[in-house]
């Protein structure tokens, strides 16, 4: 299995956009593609089809404040057959602060994927623009890395 982060401290830098699209191409292809939203604004989850609204807690959320939970066990489907999502919702920001007082809180995630493997060729982490729990939750949990640079614009004076 190929894990994914997909990081920035910057938001605005194209994460979920570069996420949703690189797990659709890998899909598409017939790759077995996870999707793991771990940013509260849950945009990842909205871009592709999940109604954040109605998820009754099977969030990311929940799975990284249980020791013992299971990303397999919050799984939505997508239009594409091969290609599911982890999803997220507002309360992840709240998990965020309470794994600040956790043991071992960076390893949630690693932990949570252990047996993923089997039912995924990729993982994708869609992750918050900061660089504290989460992000680096996805990072301990990651083979690879898709650090996106922030694009300033250019000026340019015409004379």
């Amino acid at each position: 299995m190929n894990t994914i982060a997909v990081i920035n401290q910057k938001g605005g830098v194209g994460k979920t956009t570069t996420t949703i699209n690189l797990a659709a191409a890998l899909a598409q292809k017939r790759a077995r593609t996870l999707v793991i939203d771990l940013d509260p604004q849950a945009h990842a989850s909205v871009g592709l089809g999940v109604d954040v609204e109605n998820l009754n807690g099977n969030t990311v959320a929940e799975v990284l404040l249980n020791e013992d939970g299971r990303v397999m066990n919050i799984l939505h489907d997508t239009r594409i057959p091969t290609l599911k999502i982890a999803p997220s919702c507002i309360s992840l920001s709240k998990a965020d602060s309470l794994l600040n007082s956790q043991h071992f809180r960076e390893q949630r995630l690693s932990n949570a994927l252990k047996g993923s493997g089997k039912h995924f060729d990729y993982v994708l982490i869609d992750c918050q623009p900061t660089l504290g729990v989460l992000p680096v939750n996805a990072m301990v949990g990651a083979k690879f890395f898709i650090i996106l640079p922030y694009m300033a614009a250019a000026m340019f004076t015409i004379p």
